[in-house]
């Protein structure tokens, strides 16, 4: 007789997920998995603050018994600005496109399949990728970047705590990919030095994901030509030889026009924006709190695109 979560792994497999599930006190592992690169130095404050910053415990008022973790196919994201008589288009990546409403979904699907059988599920704030590469549901590139076979790295994780029993514990230590020990190409296409020869884990405080994610200033040593994205990087995923079957595959978003654009840039209050331009706003989930991530990323990504020869 099949487990629950068998029966939950085969219904998502027909939606093309991948899942896993492990026992809730590796909650504990994945705490020390992060601080403990802190206490090492390999982490420095800024880095475990705003990009590392998780909360383990159980969501109020629900004792879990697992963790599962999904991992499903996302595409980059392009979006069209039109700006100076022309159109410059912008990419996303994939882990962003979405990413609210995905994990929404995929949590929502997984406590309707768990309701009938009597469980419930709730959305803890964890560290997904190292829960995904140590329940042996993906694997780590040297980019730091999780990577699941067949899906590459264009994908997103969502991630629910269950009273669900977990039958079994697939945990293991970190893996990387085979390929990683003899490739480097993301080394030498990482703009700012984060992906180091010297040691497998980021230099995460280099990393530009890190800067074009938070709303202070960026530091000079950053040159506005490595801005590739509207948020994050894709230099060392385009590279990478794993993604070379989703190669120039891209969900294309939206446009926004000249004046549309003009309003972003202006500063225009996003309450005072028109409807269909918040709305389109919102789809790249750039509404509320990340609106001023928009207008200052936008305005460094279209500098370059009139200045670059």
């Amino acid at each position: 007789m099949s487990t629950t979560f068998e029966r939950i792994s085969a219904k998502a497999a027909e939606l093309g997920w991948r899942c896993r599930a492990v026992p809730w006190t590796r909650v504990e592992y994945l705490r020390e998995a992060i601080e403990g690169r802190f206490r090492d130095g390999l982490l420095d404050e800024k880095a475990l603050r705003d990009y590392l910053s998780f909360i383990y415990q159980a969501p109020e008022g629900f004792e879990p018994r697992s963790i599962i973790v999904v991992a499903f196919q996302a595409l980059p994201g392009r979006v069209n600005f039109g700006w100076r008589g022309g159109r410059v288009t912008v990419v996303i990546p994939p882990t962003y496109v979405g990413f609210m409403n995905r994990i929404r979904t995929v949590v929502g699907t997984l406590g309707d399949w768990l309701e009938p059988e009597g469980f419930r599920v709730a959305r803890p704030r964890l560290p997904i990728k190292t829960l995904a590469v140590c329940s042996g549901l993906a694997e780590y590139g040297r980019n730091n970047v999780c990577y699941v076979e067949g899906l590459g790295s264009y994908l997103q994780l969502a991630v629910a705590a269950s009273d669900m029993p977990c039958d079994s514990d697939p945990w293991r230590e970190p893996k990387a990919l085979d390929r990683c020990a003899a490739c480097g190409v993301c080394g030498r296409m990482c703009p700012t030095g984060a992906i180091s020869p010297r040691r497998f884990l980021l230099h995460a405080e280099r990393c530009l994901t890190l800067h074009n994610e938070s709303e202070e200033d960026f530091p000079g040593w950053i040159d506005p030509a490595w801005h590739n994205s509207l948020i994050g990087c894709m230099k060392c995923q385009e590279a990478c030889p794993e993604n070379a079957t989703l190669a120039g595959r891209y969900d294309d978003l939206c446009f926004f026009s000249e004046i549309e654009t003009g309003l972003i840039l202006a500063g225009t209050p996003f309450e005072k924006l028109p409807g269909e331009v918040a709305s389109r706003i919102a789809l790249i989930d750039f509404a509320d709190e990340n609106y001023g991530l928009l207008r200052r990323n936008l305005q460094v990504i279209l500098d370059r695109a009139f200045t670059t020869p």
